[in-house]
């Protein structure tokens, strides 16, 4: 029997099963490198690490987590980051920041935003190089504590100052808020996971998607293809106008919100639109198996990406990257038509002579305008104990068929377990929930993460020019 699309209907199957599995990175040079010439894979991409450690911004009161970077799409000297600020004294008191550059990250200008308790800050760079920047404000009001209100801010351009910008078509409840552009000028398309009360009155939690312009209200699609706890992990805007969103389901309904309703082993789903995000498919599983709260500490949320770049080769692929259990590497696989069908998942880790353990944490996913793919890591595995950790790095030049060895990034380990981080080396050990990375006009992948090897989290950058990118 061919492969069954997610619209229900048998087909033939379009998905490249590779008979390596999850064989991982070093298998696949391996076989790559016994076969012949003609039928071998293309040879593995190089890895440059250009600049490394260079600190983005430092905060001497405050531990800075959770960054998000987002780059111009045709000025990679001008880019945004957006951040948790986190008080170390006792009560651990936070809120967002955004940090800019003009000049390709040698100076940056950082701010403050007016809001109380904040969380995922995401922002988008436009084609005018105005920006927006999305977070989620935990407030408590007449409708209960900790309402995850979502707020949106912009700046008439990258460096300038960031005002709020009421929109009433952003409801609460909202959380792990993302946006990506849409293929329309200043159209764009967000999701984010929705908390609701049913009618007997227990929280369910739904994926949301809103659609729509920036001077124009969002519109709603609420999608709930289960009862389990779910929560959106990426989205895709693909070539032909396809909207692909994923989100994966990691807890039972259970009365509150605890550890004792954790899935085992999480799932990574896709749902695909034609019609500009009005209605979606039925959901279609990417990754079968990935690591879930229980495994002793928050692995980070998955991470999807499509090629939106109709001029790259592979244009229209989509990108799927978690956790595996066991914190045993990451689990990477693709669609090569449009979220259709998905291949088999393939393991990303170190080096075995480099981690004999892998302890992974928080992938990072990101597509270079000529089709090359970036995936970033935490990784934990060279410390014996697990407290400390470094940030990895594989890529890929060939649609994600096979990648390259994984490179260290950061050349020494962060250990977030310091007096000097106080709460937020407790709640954010990997350095948030999510770290990220982007892909710039020029290519390069610029990976922001969170670093404490000076005893505070700190936000330092590296350069990464992989595959074709000069």
């Amino acid at each position: 029997m061919g492969a069954r699309d997610i619209r229900g209907r048998v087909r033939g199957s379009t998905a490249v099963r590779r008979p390596w599995g999850r064989g991982g990175a070093s298998a696949l040079m391996l076989i790559a490198a016994c076969l012949p010439a003609s039928i071998a894979a293309q040879q593995a991409p190089v890895v440059r690490v250009m600049e490394s450690d260079r600190v983005l911004a430092r905060d001497a009161a405050l531990a800075l987590v959770e960054p998000r970077p987002a780059a111009h799409p045709s000025d990679p000297g001008r880019m945004v980051v957006g951040t948790i600020a986190v008080s170390p004294e006792s009560d651990g008191a936070w809120h967002c920041a955004v940090y800019s550059t003009v000049d390709g990250g040698a100076q940056w200008v950082g701010q403050a935003l007016p809001t109380g308790r904040c969380i995922d800050p995401w922002p988008l760079v436009h084609p005018d190089g105005s920006a927006s920047l999305w977070v989620i404000e935990l407030r408590d009001d007449a409708e209960g504590p900790d309402i995850f209100r979502a707020v949106r801010f912009d700046a008439p351009a990258v460096g300038a100052a960031w005002r709020e910008i009421p929109d009433t078509s952003l409801s609460r409840r909202h959380d792990h808020l993302l946006a990506v552009p849409g293929r329309e000028p200043n159209s764009l398309v967000l999701a984010s996971r929705h908390m609701h009360l049913d009618e007997a009155g227990f929280e369910r939690h739904r994926v949301w998607v809103g659609t729509g312009k920036l001077d124009s209200p969002l519109s709603d699609t609420f999608l709930t293809p289960s009862q389990l706890g779910l929560n959106a992990t990426g989205i895709a805007v693909l070539p032909t106008g396809r909207i692909v969103v994923g989100f994966w389901d990691f807890q039972r309904n259970v009365e509150g919100f605890g550890r004792e309703g954790m899935l085992w082993s999480a799932r990574g789903w896709v749902v695909v639109s034609d019609d500009g995000g009005r209605t979606f498919s039925a959901p279609d599983v990417a990754a079968d198996a990935c690591a879930s709260g229980l495994e002793g500490a928050f692995p980070g949320y998955p991470f999807l990406s499509g090629d939106a770049t109709p001029a790259s080769a592979y244009a229209g692929n989509v990108y799927h990257a978690c956790v595996r259990p066991g914190l045993d590497g990451i689990s990477f696989s693709r669609s090569s038509n449009e979220g259709e069908t998905w291949s088999d998942p393939m393991r990303l880790a170190p080096p075995s002579s480099t981690v004999s353990v892998s302890n992974a944490r928080t992938p990072m996913l990101a597509v270079a305008p000529d089709g090359s793919i970036g995936v970033a890591w935490y990784e934990r595995g060279a410390d014996p104990e697990g407290a400390c950790q470094q940030v990895w790095f594989a890529g890929s030049s060939d649609g994600g068929a096979s990648f390259s060895e994984a490179v260290r990034v950061s050349t020494e380990a962060s250990c977030p377990d310091r007096p000097e981080n106080g709460r937020a080396g407790r709640s954010w050990s990997a350095g948030g929930d999510y770290s990220s990375m982007v892909a710039d006009a020029d290519g390069r992948f610029q990976l922001v993460w969170a670093d404490s090897r000076d005893g505070r989290f700190h936000l330092r950058r590296a350069l990464i020019a992989c595959c074709n990118a000069p």
